[in-house]
């Protein structure tokens, strides 16, 4: 036993012994733990990937956004309209700018957050899982060489006592055999001595030492078989211990693996979560950005002021005339002028009535209606 050649290493860092833990079992636990860490990266490149595809997304509307901008400049410049844009018209084109600028900057600002956050957790994720499966590796390989020694020690304490049985019985047989030459020496003698009396009593003498022989070898065999017997009994005792502690330190290390990769793959879930939140957040702002940039799109003549006169103009229907009362009233309970009212600033001849009086500007509401009729249209 103790002259045959330990088998090399194998990839896992264990050293493959004749008794220690089962070679297939952690070689499959590490393939697994390996396989899992596998799963954390793709997830992880899967994320940056997405987040990648995003920003080029919030790019390209960016550029929609610019030209959208450049096509609402083109259209608000004074050589686009006979007659010139009013103010109220600039205002709003300026104030539209500002607010599809101040979304694609919250939007942009959003989803690098998002990435980052979610790299971080990511790259955490998975140096905590490669951290607790090289701990797990260690303590495995660190049981299972304090396995391999104290098997060794045991081997060479086994070795030991055999060596020292065989030397007893090398000591008794050669006991054995001197006792037996001097009694073959000495039946010799009592055979000469005995030739020259009959042949009777050599016979006798013969038959006596004969069967003291086949006794005496009897007896020796019986010791020899008994202590053989003992020896093996030992040697299955100290095998079946070791066997023992070794599929106890095994299951010990199989569970703390388990609880180490419920917690990972809780944390991968909490991860999977987020970016499903960031996801849908982003798709949302998506859709806020193309509807405001669809309803960026005027056409181009209810850019130009109408060019009836005040007598051409009709009286705005009974319900506009509620409507823009309504927010007039909402505007005062603000402690807000309505849209169009500019402190000191006379009226624009063109929103006079037929009577001379000054025509109702329209409201909020009402500019959302037309909005809605060009955007349908």
């Amino acid at each position: 036993m103790a002259g045959n050649p330990s088998p090399p290493p194998s990839d896992a860092g264990f050293e493959v012994v004749r008794r220690g833990y089962d070679q297939g079992q952690v070689d499959a636990h590490l393939r697994r733990l390996d396989a899992e860490i596998s799963i954390l990266v793709t997830d992880r490149d899967a994320a940056l990937a997405q987040a990648v595809q995003l920003s080029r997304e919030l790019d390209e509307a960016r550029v929609r956004a610019e030209k959208l901008r450049s096509q609402v400049r083109t259209l608000a410049s004074p050589s686009q309209s006979p007659q010139g844009t009013t103010e109220r018209i600039r205002a709003m084109l300026r104030l539209a700018e500002d607010e599809v600028a101040d979304m694609l900057s919250r939007a942009e600002t959003e989803a690098s957050r998002r990435t980052r956050e979610a790299e971080a957790e990511a790259a955490q994720t998975i140096a905590a899982a490669q951290a607790d499966a090289d701990a797990i590796r260690e303590e495995g390989r660190i049981d299972a060489e304090k396995m391999r020694q104290e098997l060794e020690q045991e081997r060479e304490a086994f070795a030991l006592e055999r060596a020292a049985a065989l030397e007893r019985l090398a000591a008794e047989r050669t006991s054995t055999e001197a006792d037996l030459a001097a009694r073959i020496e000495a039946a010799e003698q009592e055979r000469a001595r005995a030739w020259a009396e009959s042949e009777a009593r050599r016979k006798m003498v013969e038959e006596d030492f004969t069967i003291a022989m086949d006794q005496r070898r009897a007896e020796s065999l019986s010791a020899l078989a008994a202590k053989h017997a003992a020896a093996l009994r030992e040697a299955e005792t100290l095998r079946d211990s070791a066997a023992a502690r070794a599929r106890e330190v095994i299951a010990r290390a199989e569970e703390q693996a388990r609880e180490r990769m419920s917690e990972a793959q809780q944390r991968v879930d909490e991860l999977v979560a987020v970016r499903a939140g960031m996801a849908e957040q982003l798709t949302r702002t998506r859709t806020m950005l193309e509807d405001t940039l669809r309803s960026l799109a005027v056409p181009p003549e209810q850019l130009i002021p109408s060019a009836r006169t005040a007598s051409d103009v009709p009286a705005p229907p009974p319900s506009d005339v509620d409507d823009a009362g309504a927010v007039d009233e909402e505007a005062d309970e603000d402690g807000e002028p309505a849209d169009g009212a500019d402190d000191g600033s006379a009226a624009d001849p063109a929103t006079q009535t037929a009577a001379g009086t000054p025509a109702r500007p329209p409201s909020r509401r009402r500019r959302r209606r037309s909005r809605a009729g060009t955007t349908h249209r």
